[in-house]
């Protein structure tokens, strides 16, 4: 599965390439794919961990509210963002996520929107790192560093504690101790 994930991510590239978007590649659920993807074939699970929480937290409710919003999408990133969560499922079905596996995925994200800050076009925002979601001009400016930065490392959290939670109880039933 992660040699599927990366030559989608190099067919991704390829494509936002042909349109001069070359630099969207930096966006956190990218790059989180290819952590996965590469976690995936070298057998990393810190790699895995935070590619699968990063996508199960953020990036696949944020792709859907894309979706809701406004639509814009393509074959790629749809495949990307269906099949990286199913892949991390796949690969973490039966074991609960690392402890730190929440913090490592937020400190992913807080450095891709500096990164992004300093090396990529205003215009673009990749990771919200000029102003907030234009899917959500509700929340103003403020958003942008207080909920991305800040509120995205409490929902990490939690989410793994669900899952850690899921997953053990799964594991309890299926070897028979309720």
């Amino acid at each position: 599965m992660g040699v599927v994930l990366l030559v989608l991510l190099i067919c991704h590239a390829l494509l936002k390439a042909q349109v001069g978007m070359l630099a969207e590649m930096l966006w956190t659920s990218h790059v989180t794919s290819g952590l996965l993807a590469v976690g995936l074939i070298f057998d990393l699970p810190v790699l895995m961990a935070i590619g699968f929480l990063f996508h199960l937290a953020v990036a696949t409710p944020a792709y859907i509210l894309l979706l809701l919003g406004h639509g814009d999408t393509n074959w790629t990133s749809f495949l990307l963002h269906g099949l990286t969560p199913l892949a991390g499922w796949i690969a973490w079905r039966k074991l609960p996520l690392p402890t730190p596996t929440w913090w490592q995925a937020w400190l992913v994200c807080f450095l891709l929107v500096i990164l992004c800050r300093v090396f990529t076009l205003e215009q673009l925002n990749i990771n919200l790192a000029f102003k907030s979601w234009e899917s959500a001009p509700f929340l103003g400016n403020w958003f942008n560093y207080t909920a991305v930065l800040l509120l995205i490392l409490p929902q990490m959290a939690v989410v793994q504690w669900l899952f850690n939670r899921f997953t053990l109880s799964a594991g309890r039933e299926r070897m028979g101790l309720h």
